[in-house]
């Protein structure tokens, strides 16, 4: 038996994103062909996320995709001592720190939206950008944003460090960096995207933003967060708990008894 996990939907994807013509249209006629038929052709189908299975039915008609999220490593990401991680990342100085991790190259990653935030972040506060951030994005940086790269093993202090994750992207499959951030502690501002609303709930663990091009509500969320300690250190602490549930053994586990099942013939 063939189990086909899908990562992300070209369709939906197109959807999200605003993207030149011709990149519509070489999707469609290519790698969104590609998905259909790997999905049809497969005896089981797994998505990373409830939202992703909704996204099959909407565009390919295809019911059959069990969420199984993915996991994260719980004995690598949990908080850590906000100053002691500044200190081990070299970041001191910085009062407060907004933390943005992503490949800022890709236009869907938001990096418009960080530019807008940056500019209306409050004195003392840094927004730090953990990513490749190409060069002419890089000179578009005002002087409270700092572009940097984070070895893995240094990530949970990078997490710990930050007062407030924010993640501007408008189409994620799952979206790790959200759920790592949330084991570590951090409350998230996220677009209603991939597991977003899995992880943040009910705006338990953040604030969650529906609308993918509401680039000034996001902004609002953010501020907000930023501005009022006592909230950000409450959702911190409800942003773990329910990022918990997501270990890498309890999804292993999902993933077990569905090959389970598929060998089973209980389909």
């Amino acid at each position: 038996p063939v189990l086909a996990t899908v990562y992300g939907t070209i369709a939906q994807y197109m959807q999200n994103v605003r993207l030149p013509l011709w990149r519509k249209a070489y999707l469609s006629f290519t790698q969104l062909r590609f998905e259909k038929n790997a999905c049809a052709r497969a005896d089981a189908v797994a998505s990373l996320c409830k939202k992703q299975t909704e996204e099959m039915v909407l565009h390919y008609g295809f019911s059959q995709a069990k969420p199984i999220n993915c996991g994260i490593n719980t004995k690598l990401f949990f908080p850590r001592a906000k100053e002691k991680s500044k200190a081990h990342l070299g970041l001191e100085g910085h009062e407060k720190i907004v933390l943005a991790c992503g490949r800022m190259s890709v236009a869907h990653k938001g990096f418009d939206t960080l530019l807008g935030l940056a500019g209306l972040l409050p004195k003392g506060c840094t927004l730090v950008v953990n990513g490749r951030v190409p060069k002419k994005l890089a000179s578009m940086m005002p002087s409270n944003m700092l572009a940097t790269t984070t070895k893995i093993e240094n990530l949970p202090f990078l997490y710990s460090a930050a007062d407030l994750l924010v993640h501007p992207s408008r189409y994620e499959g799952f979206g790790l960096v959200t759920a790592e951030a949330m084991a570590c502690g951090t409350p998230a501002v996220a677009f209603d995207t991939g597991a977003a609303s899995e992880l943040i709930g009910k705006n338990e663990g953040g604030r969650l933003i529906s609308d993918m091009h509401d680039q000034s509500g996001f902004i609002r969320a953010a501020l907000a967060l930023v501005k009022d300690e006592g909230l950000s250190r409450k959702l911190g602490r409800m942003a773990q708990q329910r990022a918990s549930r997501f270990s890498t053994e309890a999804m292993a586990q999902h993933y077990y008894d569905y090959y389970q099942q598929i060998v089973s013939g209980g389909l």
